[in-house]
């Protein structure tokens, strides 16, 4: 029982997590931050004082400032349980 709540919560945070991504490329592409440009998505896990992990995902390049409202993110709390931001 508890193992197939576990197996739930691991497959809603990957559906979740895939869907912030193609969400954050679309918006990259629509602002002409391609790869083809040099641009790539970037991944940081940070934890938090509270418990859980904030997932952040945003755009990045070699020579060039990203904008920062394109920076997304999610919460993974204690219970492996996500709480979109």
């Amino acid at each position: 029982m508890i193992e197939s709540a576990h197996r739930k919560l691991a497959v809603d945070a990957a559906e979740y997590v895939g869907a912030l991504r193609k969400r954050l490329r679309a918006r990259m592409d629509a602002m002409g931050l391609t790869e083809a440009n040099g641009w790539v998505m970037v991944e940081k896990i940070v934890d938090r004082r509270e418990g859980g992990a904030r997932w952040i995902f945003a755009p990045m390049h070699a020579t060039r400032s990203a904008p920062p409202t394109l920076e997304c993110a999610v919460v993974i709390d204690s219970d492996g349980g996500v709480v979109p931001l």
